[in-house]
């Protein structure tokens, strides 16, 4: 393993605890996240009554306070109840789960069983060509797991010895100098045998035999590097605090079949927890939705609400101003204009008249007037649109005044009755209209803006008197 991986590793790393088994000790070691040594015990195994997982329970016991909360757990096996070899004589299959059915089918062609129960490790092809795999003792995989699920602690997987040292191999320097380094040499010694493995630069097992190892061999030899408090006998647990659940030849606690079995069943139960909630917000969204736009349409309302008040106040203002303008024009539809009434008669009444007084009500009215000749003054009267009819009202006298000699008589009148508003509006209109121009003294006529007289009739132009003329 390179420098640079081991830093990744450091890094990226947790706390672990690292157990190692072997046929005569149980030990184990712990490092915290920097990859640093904060624990190591060993346990012997030496008494038939207690079991492997009693042990590797009452070694986590006695940890510290703290290393008390859960934590992941490797563990690595010695050479007694694991091995790692190459798989000669296996045929070419395509698929690596094919061929791991085959070497768990044929466990004993691959692997000296010696009537244990073996849990294989998926095969893994080697940059020769090689095709290796790992066996661990069933039971030894078994007792771990419950002991880790004894104490909350995960497990994530079991190693042959061989597998594990790889992340503890150092390459010659001199090796490394000339660009294609040889491979590391490690010795590890463990219930009596001695072990050989040749790794490669990526950690990986090229070559692994065994011998008997004399009384007296060191536990570890070869091109190996430790931690400076750390003794060679721990070095198979720290190893194993190097593993990972996707490291090769790592056994997990349950078989491929179990895994995939359990990811079967939480792809189950996650596409029924997805329909299921599905089906729950199909339910939910249309309430939802109706509440929300229930809130949005309040919330318009409340806003409207205070424009129907100032509308409502607009409108009764222009209803009390429609009533008062309705009150003045009707007002003024009901009465008749005295100006206009003085402006026909002055226009109307021959030359020479003049009103002395004049008197009018809605109904009608009195005047009495000087003319030349009553008669023609009682038919320029009548003459007038605005007039239902005209009489005497006494009898005509004769007035000398300024020498003239002039009739004084007093005529009564009665206005026309009016059919409707729309017609008395429209003469009315017209009577405004009305306008007297200058009187032209050589032709002694009037042009009227919006009347024409009658045919045959020219108008005289009017003179309003006084009393005498």
């Amino acid at each position: 393993m390179t420098a640079l991986l081991e830093v990744t590793r450091r890094f990226r790393g947790r706390a672990m605890i690292g157990v190692a088994v072997s046929r005569d000790a149980v030990r184990l070691v712990a490092v915290n996240r920097a990859g640093l040594l904060v624990w190591n015990r060993s346990l012997s195994r030496g008494r038939g009554d207690v079991t492997l997982a009693e042990l590797v329970g009452k070694g986590l016991t006695e940890r510290p306070a703290s290393l008390r909360r859960p934590m992941h757990i490797a563990c690595v096996v010695g050479p007694t109840e694991a091995q790692l070899r190459p798989l000669h004589g296996l045929p070419q299959l395509r698929t690596a789960a094919e061929q791991l059915a085959v070497v768990a089918e044929s466990v004993d062609r691959f692997f000296v069983s010696e009537g244990a129960r073996m849990r294989v490790s998926a095969p893994v092809r080697l940059r020769a060509g090689e095709l290796w795999a790992a066996a661990v003792s069933r039971d030894v995989v078994a007792q771990v797991a419950e002991a880790c699920r004894a104490h909350r602690m995960r497990l994530v997987g079991v190693a042959p010895v061989a597998a594990a040292l790889g992340h503890l191999a150092a390459w010659p320097r001199a090796a490394t100098m000339e660009g294609a380094p040889a491979p590391a040499h490690v010795q590890h010694v463990d219930d009596g045998t001695r072990l050989h493995v040749l790794y490669d630069a990526g950690g990986l097992p090229t070559r692994v035999w065994r011998e008997r190892a004399p009384a007296g061999t060191p536990a570890l030899e070869g091109d190996v590097r430790l931690p400076d408090r750390l003794g060679p006998t721990f070095a198979d647990a720290y190893a194993a605090t190097q593993l990972r659940a996707r490291d090769p030849f790592v056994i997990g606690e349950h078989s491929d079949a179990v895994r995939r079995a359990r990811l079967a069943r939480v792809r189950t139960w996650l596409w029924a927890g997805l329909a299921a909630a599905g089906l729950i917000a199909a339910a939910w969204a249309p309430g939802a939705i109706a509440t929300k736009r229930g809130d949005l349409a309040r919330t318009r309302l409340a806003s409207l609400a205070r424009r129907q008040e100032e509308l409502r106040l607009v409108q009764a203002t222009l209803g009390t101003s429609s009533a008062a303008l309705n009150t003045i024009a009707s007002f003024e539809a009901s009465r008749r204009s005295a100006t206009l009434l003085l402006a026909e008669l002055a226009m109307t009444l021959p030359d020479s008249t003049a009103i002395t007084t004049l008197r009018v009500d809605s109904v009608g009215g009195t005047l009495t007037l000087l003319a030349p000749r009553a008669a023609a003054a009682l038919e320029a009267v009548s003459a007038l649109p605005l007039v239902a009819r005209v009489q005497l009202a006494g009898a005509v006298t004769r007035e000398v005044t300024g020498g003239v000699e002039l009739e004084r008589a007093s005529l009564r009148f009665a206005f026309q009755r009016r059919r409707g508003g729309q017609a008395a509006v429209q003469r009315d209109s017209v009577s405004r209209l009305a306008v007297a121009a200058p009187r032209d003294t050589a032709a002694s006529t009037i042009r009227i803006l919006g009347a024409s007289p009658k045919p045959g009739r020219v108008p005289a132009p009017p003179v309003l008197r006084g009393a005498t003329q």
